[in-house]
């Protein structure tokens, strides 16, 4: 018995000189392989740190009427409307400006074959709505828990809106106005004001054509308006 309690004790220290190193390497394999995991995610977080730092999403909706092809070079006037806001003449001479330094043709109403209507307008749209309650124990129910009071509110965004909406003249000076084209871009209100001829120039890059897509625009420093 003795004898059969030495191999016993021989094998227990021999397979502990074994398993040691090999314990060793897996622990090391797994702390590899950890560190690699985490390096593997910083390039991602960094690339879309710096991504979002040089551009900003727009939403672009384009519509053309199929019977009608308005290019660049057609005479165009361009005007706020009648029933116009302060921010549709706000945005009025941006729009032009970025027209012209696009090459577009711009007249006056009388010599013009198209009339293009500028709006601008900044919407609030709720997007959820989130629920606080104090929860009591009330003696009335036996003890049962029961909500005291509940205190709702409403999650919102804001976006700003540019419309370009381009018109026949002729049917214009008719009275009985007829859409040939219309674009609208949809983006935060900040970057309409702090970059309005990024957002101005993707819409009008879209001119004509019809067009429906979310989009990065990009986020550099602009000149300013004279």
């Amino acid at each position: 018995m003795q004898h059969i309690a030495q191999i016993l004790l021989f094998l227990v220290i021999s397979l502990r000189q074994v398993y040691a190193p090999l314990r060793d390497t897996i622990e090391k394999e797994h702390r590899t392989m950890a560190i690699n995991r985490k390096l593997e995610v910083v390039p991602a977080l960094l690339l879309g740190t710096i991504l979002s730092a040089c551009s900003f999403n727009a939403k672009l909706i384009t519509r053309e009427d199929p019977a009608y092809v308005p290019i660049k070079a057609d005479p165009v006037f361009a005007t706020a409307g009648v029933q116009s806001t302060i921010q549709d003449r706000q945005m009025l001479p941006l729009v032009k400006q970025e027209l012209e330094a696009e090459g577009f043709n711009l007249v006056d109403f009388d010599h013009a074959k198209w009339v293009v209507i500028v709006g601008r307008d900044d919407r609030t749209v709720v997007t959820g709505t989130t629920a606080h309650g104090l929860v009591v124990a009330s003696g009335l129910l036996g003890g049962a828990l029961g909500v005291g009071s509940i205190h709702t509110k409403n999650e919102t965004e804001t976006y700003g809106d540019i419309v370009l909406s381009l018109l026949s003249q002729e049917s214009e000076k008719q009275g009985d106005p007829l859409e040939v084209w219309q674009g609208q871009i949809t983006t935060d209100p900040d970057q309409i004001l702090e970059r309005p001829k990024t957002v101005i120039r993707a819409l009008i890059d879209q001119y004509g054509k019809n067009f429906e897509d979310d989009i990065k625009l990009p986020k550099h420093q602009e000149d300013k308006y004279q």
